[in-house]
């Protein structure tokens, strides 16, 4: 399978704002994670890394080759030692229900997903 983790990041970013207009919460929070998780391994050598983002935020941050614009959002405001908007977002919350998480979680992680891709140049909508 031929990955291409930037056109992933750009269709799951899409599919969340779909879902996300018919408040389907808990999906769109998985995919602006996923579409984080995309966006950041777009920019890592092949084969680098296999986290979710949770901890792929934090390993990213400080590595050489992060591109400087990217460990910038990393960083956050440095208000925060270990700022990391996805600490509470866990792939098994897949399993989670109705109602599990609030809107304002959800638009915790789509913000810190956009602000990601705008750094590294990923916009757009996938073409149908």
């Amino acid at each position: 399978m031929d990955e291409n983790f930037t056109q992933a990041a750009l269709r799951h970013v899409r599919d969340a704002r779909l879902l996300e207009q018919e408040k389907r919460i808990e999906n769109a929070d998985q995919l602006y994670g996923l579409a984080a998780e995309c966006a950041i391994k777009s920019t890592l050598p092949p084969n680098s890394s296999d986290t979710h983002i949770k901890d792929l935020w934090g390993k990213s941050r400080n590595h050489p080759t992060t591109d400087p614009k990217l460990a910038a959002v990393l960083k956050g405001d440095g208000t925060v030692k270990k700022y990391n908007p996805f600490n509470d977002w866990e792939i098994s919350q897949r399993y989670c229900c109705n109602g599990y998480l609030s809107f304002d979680s959800m638009d915790k992680h789509k913000k810190a997903t956009e602000k990601i891709m705008f750094a590294i140049g990923i916009t757009g909508v996938r073409q149908k």
